[in-house]
């Protein structure tokens, strides 16, 4: 792609953004909600104001278990382990978009706990990150 071609869909996409402003208010609001409920589930989840949620594994084969099963339950997430990740820190990153419909996200949250009481994940003293 050239870089004309770059630069003209960058510019498409603002435009979108200012002639439909509700669109980036709803995807933070879809990532605000996946946040809370896999905090109140027990997950290690960072705070953040983007449409990516990210939630703190911790371990390099827990998060990759944790990442397939997700996969197969239908769920798409990214895995981060070290070096990428300091020690600890190893994760799994969700996004969101303004098209995601509750009926979805509720999906996500209840493929999320299912794994995550699975893999015995969920721990209702998890840190909260800001």
């Amino acid at each position: 792609m050239a870089l004309f071609d770059k630069c003209f869909d960058f510019n498409a996409a603002l435009d979108i953004l200012i002639e439909q402003p509700e669109l980036a208010v709803r995807i933070r609001k879809n990532s605000n909600r996946v946040l809370k409920c896999l905090r109140q589930a027990g997950y290690h989840v960072i705070d953040g104001e983007a449409a990516i949620v990210p939630v703190i594994i911790g371990d390099d084969e827990k998060t990759f278990t944790i990442w397939k099963m997700l996969y197969g339950e239908g769920v798409f997430v990214n895995a981060f382990i070290s070096p990428a990740t300091p020690p600890g820190m190893q994760m799994l990153r969700s996004s969101y978009l303004a098209s995601h419909e509750d009926k979805h996200l509720d999906f996500i949250i209840e493929k999320f706990v299912k794994v995550g009481k699975q893999l015995d994940l969920l721990h209702k003293d998890a840190p909260v990150s800001h």
